[in-house]
């Protein structure tokens, strides 16, 4: 019995070894695997092989290595891009956008992790979100250190969240100075990833942990709507969103809004993301569809979040070095959302001209504080009540003029549209003494070095729209079709279409 047991046993009765299957090889994956002939998880910016056994893993470019249609369209890539890639290759990008050799490898660099957001066909568009992109969020006379802050956390924010990083190579792709249409359908993918991440945010118990990274994603959702060549009514759908998470959290944590501690990297993106809240809804009216079902909560959200950033903004100052996007106290962007609602429902509805005399003094007072105000530094990061550092006396005039323009403009805007009607001619200065100061302040930008484009966009429509003289409009279109060459900004490039409609 126990021979017979022994000969079962027998070496020569088992059954012969399997040839490894094919599929755990592959001709994917890092150079390292493929070498050796071994299944690579394409985990980067280390596969898992190369982690187990200490190895260096190299990947090749996608320019070296570019995936085939076939690849695409049977998925042997593993990555959910397939689904709206076309079948043509991603071809290196035109200047002025550069996608450098080893924009995947790059990852390597980063000590932060990696998302599985990032696909490799995502490459350029990772590259152009941290060389471009995102610095540009930042409004430019910002502190350097706010700045490079800021982008810091920001990063740190999309590596943890993939929603958050969809939402922000969306936007990368849209606004990519390139031809190329694989990164506008890239850009289309990573926007529904995007959305579908932050539905299961949403969704989640843990909301008020969220609350930032969520705020963010919708912020990034708006500047990839408002990128939409004819205007889209996804902006007001988002901003309602905003609207929500804002008045959620004012009623969860109210004393996180209004506490006097020095600002934290946390409370710094709550700063950010309620600056970029005011200031889409301040600014996107003009340029896309709305309706009258969200107003309400979005007036309330606006107001909820001035109040929770007003500690930052010092009273008697005007130019705000450590803000990130508005750079000018809230109750001016407040000012010109509420003028330009009165301008449109003026058509429907009369309002008299008291109103109209003493949003015109508000915005008077605005103006003379920049004209007169003897500038006072802030201090970057600092508390209320905290001491101040110097900046650079060289840098001072850059800084300051780069700081009053945008709300010069937006002060001229205002004022305009108050007196766009007949009978509001009373009102003082005139109409043609304010276009006189607007067009010589237009005649002042650099698109060229300003990239902040999107800053401009609402003040130049209100100025546009006042312009009688051809040589004022064409000096006015020359500045926007500028700005449009030098950034990509599809708001621009709106703007320009809507002021030839506007003027003929």
């Amino acid at each position: 019995m126990a021979e017979n047991e022994m000969a079962r046993r027998s070496p020569t009765t088992y059954r012969p070894a399997r040839r490894r299957p094919a599929h755990l090889r592959t001709k994917t994956g890092c150079l390292t695997c493929r070498k050796r002939k071994k299944k690579c998880d394409e985990s980067l910016p280390q596969c898992l092989n190369c982690t187990k056994q200490r190895r260096t893993c190299l990947w090749q470019t996608p320019e070296q290595s570019p995936v085939s249609p076939d690849e695409q369209l049977n998925g042997s890539t593993g990555r959910d891009s397939s689904e709206v890639i076309s079948k043509e290759t991603i071809e290196p990008t035109q200047e002025p956008f550069r996608w450098s050799s080893n924009s995947v490898l790059s990852l390597c660099h980063l000590p932060l992790g990696y998302s599985p957001a990032i696909t490799p066909d995502s490459g350029p568009l990772f590259d152009f979100l941290r060389s471009t992109f995102l610095p540009q969020l930042i409004h430019p006379a910002t502190n350097e250190n706010v700045t490079d802050g800021l982008n810091r956390e920001t990063t740190i924010l999309a590596l943890s969240h993939p929603f958050c990083m969809h939402a922000l190579l969306a936007c990368s792709g849209a606004e990519m100075p390139t031809g190329i249409e694989n990164f506008r359908q890239l850009a289309r993918f990573h926007y529904t990833q995007a959305v579908a991440g932050l539905r299961g945010a949403l969704n989640d118990n843990n909301l008020e942990r969220q609350w930032v990274v969520s705020m963010l994603t919708i912020m990034m959702l708006c500047i990839y709507e408002r990128a939409k060549p004819n205007g889209s009514l996804g902006v007001e759908i988002h901003l309602a969103g905003a609207a929500r998470l804002i008045a959620f959290y004012s009623g969860k944590s109210p004393k996180k809004c209004y506490d006097d501690q020095p600002p934290s990297s946390e409370s710094r993106m709550h700063r950010l993301v309620r600056e970029s809240f005011i200031f889409h809804v301040a600014t996107s009216l003009p340029f896309h569809h709305q309706s009258d079902s969200h107003h309400v909560e979005i007036e309330n959200a606006l107001f909820l979040a001035e109040q929770a950033i007003s500690r930052y903004f010092r009273p008697g100052l005007i130019s705000h070095f450590d803000s990130p996007v508005l750079a000018f106290p809230p109750q001016l962007f407040r000012s010109i959302y509420t003028v330009y609602r009165l301008h449109q429902y003026s058509r429907k509805q009369h309002f008299g001209i008291e109103k109209r005399r003493d949003l015109d003094q508000d915005l008077q007072q605005w103006d003379e504080l920049i004209k007169e105000q003897s500038y006072v530094l802030i201090k970057t990061n600092s508390s209320p009540g905290g001491n101040c550092d110097t900046i650079d006396p060289s840098k001072m005039e850059d800084q300051l003029k780069n700081c009053s323009m945008g709300p010069k403009l937006y002060i001229l805007g205002c004022r305009l549209l108050l007196r766009s009607r007949a009978e509001q001619s009373q009102l003082t200065p005139a109409m043609d003494e304010l276009l006189s100061e607007g067009i010589g302040l237009v005649r002042q930008l650099q698109p060229d070095q300003d990239y902040y484009a999107d800053y401009y966009c609402w003040p130049l429509l209100a100025i546009g729209m006042h312009l009688k003289s051809p040589i004022d409009r064409q000096l006015l279109l020359r500045q926007v079709w500028a700005f449009w060459t030098a950034t990509n900004n599809r708001t621009m490039r709106r703007l320009a279409d809507m002021l030839e409609l506007f003027w003929r």
